[in-house]
């Protein structure tokens, strides 16, 4: 090849057919591989970086923005157990979907949007009181809850849409 891209080279087929003539594999881009032993390792960093920056938002947020020690929604109790559950059920919800779909880390991202929007609903409920046996929540309360919540879901996201991805190599040189 001189450089130039003949339309008798490159115009006559399709790019994946000459990637097979040069002996290129062709990576298949519908399927998402997904390597199921690192889930759980991915489930356990994630819970605990998203446990990290949770307790030190909720630390934060009683030394500077005034957030009572005795609301039962904001204790660390709450805070470790909550962070540590959505974890692990996103961790097992990915482990789901790594056996029942084709895309599990497009899925999963899409679950976990629903799941954040629950969450931030139930806590625009607790806000405005219509939860039973749990008192209002002041609006900085709030901006906490679904600052956390933002947190989880990211971190969770983050590490369990990473981790776990297959490894797929192209071959050539």
């Amino acid at each position: 090849m001189d450089g130039r891209h003949d339309t008798e080279e490159w115009g006559s087929i399709d790019a994946g057919s000459w990637l097979a003539q040069r002996g290129w594999e062709q990576i298949r881009t519908w399927h998402e591989p997904i390597a199921g032993r690192r889930i759980p390792l991915a489930g356990v960093l994630g819970a605990v970086v998203a446990t990290a920056v949770n307790v030190g938002v909720l630390l934060a947020a009683r030394r500077w923005l005034g957030v009572p020690a005795d609301e039962p929604v904001l204790s660390m109790t709450v805070v470790i157990v909550a962070t540590c559950g959505a974890v692990l059920v996103g961790s097992l919800v990915l482990a789901v979907l790594g056996q029942t779909q084709a895309r599990p880390f497009t899925v999963f991202r899409r679950v976990a949007a629903i799941a954040f929007l629950v969450a931030c609903a139930a806590a625009v409920l607790l806000y405005l009181g219509w939860l039973p046996r749990l008192g209002p929540i002041s609006s900085v309360e709030l901006y906490v809850v679904v600052g956390m919540n933002t947190v989880t879901a990211v971190t969770c996201v983050a590490f369990l849409t990473t981790m776990p991805r297959g490894r797929s190599y192209r071959g050539g040189f």
